[in-house]
């Protein structure tokens, strides 16, 4: 994107997706120039993910006890100040 003749083509690719996107009543990102590149990324960054276990998946998403404390705390600042 900092070359201006690469960042040129790229935004007229994307502005003619969107063109076909409205022409089809439906947006597809067909010939979008970052959609494949957007893909890419979040299935790499993903990918760990897909092979948890049910016990790495349960502890990767528990709530620790220092996030419990910030919670109640803010849970009790909100009632008092509500009251």
């Amino acid at each position: 994107m900092n070359d201006p003749a690469q960042k040129a083509e790229i935004d007229n690719a994307a502005f003619e997706s969107a063109l076909q996107g409205i022409r089809d009543g439906v947006m597809t990102y067909k010939g979008d120039p970052l959609m494949p590149i957007l893909v890419n990324e979040v299935n790499n960054r993903t990918v760990a993910y897909a092979n948890l276990t049910a016990e790495e998946e349960g502890k990767l998403l528990s709530l620790s006890d220092a996030n419990k404390k910030v919670i109640a705390g803010n849970d009790r600042r909100a009632k008092e100040e509500f009251l």
